[in-house]
């Protein structure tokens, strides 16, 4: 026959509830890295794609001025071209080229998903 201590009764529910606890603590913890991680990786490859798209912006001008016969010293100080669309939507990009005294040319990209932006400079020889 058993005898059952009062003073030891609920003991396993304590336990049980203690663990429970410090489980579903745990859990919380590893969703709220997951997600923030998960956000930092967006805002990542948000910054990449606008890099990209100010990328094109100076490939552009560099085109233009080597292929099509533009020329930067019938500009002025700083000339910007006007704003394009990269095809699909995706973002656009200004650029502006300096006078050739400094030689350079800004791309300012802008991806539409997120609104973020990124410039890149370039030095040139005209």
């Amino acid at each position: 026959m058993f005898f059952i201590n009062k003073q030891k009764k609920g003991i396993v529910l304590y336990f049980t509830l203690t663990i429970l606890s410090v489980l579903t603590a745990s859990l919380l913890a590893t969703v709220i890295v997951i997600v923030s991680q998960t956000r930092i990786i967006s805002v990542v490859g948000d910054s990449i794609a606008a890099f990209y798209i100010a990328d094109a912006g100076a490939e552009d001008a560099l085109y233009r001025i080597y292929n099509q016969g533009e020329s930067p010293n019938n500009w002025g100080l700083d000339y910007c071209f006007p704003t394009e669309t990269i095809s699909g939507g995706g973002g656009e990009y200004q650029v502006c080229v300096s006078d050739t005294v400094t030689s350079k040319i800004w791309s300012e990209g802008i991806y539409f998903k997120s609104s973020i932006k990124r410039k890149i400079e370039l030095e040139v020889n005209f």
